[in-house]
């Protein structure tokens, strides 16, 4: 399987990694390249204020 290579971005840019659980009440148990793929409504709602907080942060320190 080929994929991005994290690391070599971090190098020249300020960067941050981290992963978000998504399963919740039946949803979210699927593997993620498959057709069967979904999460709870809840974790995209939460990532994406977790990623709005972050970024105000990191640009704020910056």
């Amino acid at each position: 399987m080929f994929s991005e290579n994290f690391a070599s971005y971090t190098a020249g840019i300020l960067s941050l990694y981290f992963s978000l659980g998504i399963a919740k009440e039946g949803l979210g148990f699927a593997g993620v390249h498959t057709p069967e793929f979904n999460i709870h409504p809840e974790a995209l709602d939460y990532g994406r204020s977790l990623l709005m907080e972050v970024t105000a942060a990191m640009s704020a320190a910056h």
